[in-house]
């Protein structure tokens, strides 16, 4: 697992927030993120909220992370 290259998109991420959305790791697992984020308006999930779990393989980036 590539700690540092997570702790850096985490920095990206702080820097530059996706409209909408959180996403965070774990405290005591950076390769285990929870997101939620808010249906867009112009969309039939407006107003909803929808969150869930990204799992970052050992192997990332060079393999893809679970989403549910």
């Amino acid at each position: 697992m590539n700690v540092k290259r997570l702790q850096k998109e985490l920095r990206e991420l702080h820097k530059d927030p996706i409209s909408n959305c959180i996403a965070l790791p774990f405290e005591e697992n950076i390769s285990q993120w929870r997101f939620i984020f808010k249906g867009a308006d112009d969309t039939d999930y407006k107003g909803g909220l929808y969150m869930g779990s990204i799992v970052l393989p050992e192997q990332y980036p060079f393999a893809p992370p679970r989403i549910s």
